[in-house]
């Protein structure tokens, strides 16, 4: 990766760090790129850091679609970054930020392994 994309990385996961609730939407990602670097932001390199940010080790990457908490299923949408080891999963994450989530009957799950 350019070093523009891990420039803009490094400033995302600082934001992140720094937030109340150690987390940001996907989408958000670009909108402070662009408060933060004006007229110098490169949309193509927002790009690439947006897939550095989803494979970083120092984030954990919830991707929009059915998560289990506490042996109930939840849909979640968007994709979100949080700081690792913050959030043992996005429904708790989303919970103790004070977003809103649905209890949803999961698609194509296999709940109990033994009949794999």
């Amino acid at each position: 990766m350019s070093f523009v994309a891990k420039e803009y990385c490094d400033y995302i996961i600082g934001e992140i760090k720094n937030s109340k609730d150690k987390a940001i939407e996907l989408d958000c990602v670009s909108l402070l790129l662009k408060d933060r670097y004006g007229s110098k932001y490169d949309p193509s390199e927002g790009i690439n850091s947006k897939y550095l940010l989803r494979n970083s080790e120092e984030l954990s990457f919830y991707n929009e679609g059915d998560h289990f908490n506490e042996e109930k299923c939840y849909y979640s949408t968007g994709n979100w970054l949080a700081e690792k080891g913050r959030y043992d999963n996005v429904v708790k994450m989303k919970q103790s930020i004070g977003i809103a989530m649905w209890e949803t009957k999961c698609k194509n799950t296999i709940v109990d392994n033994s009949l794999c």
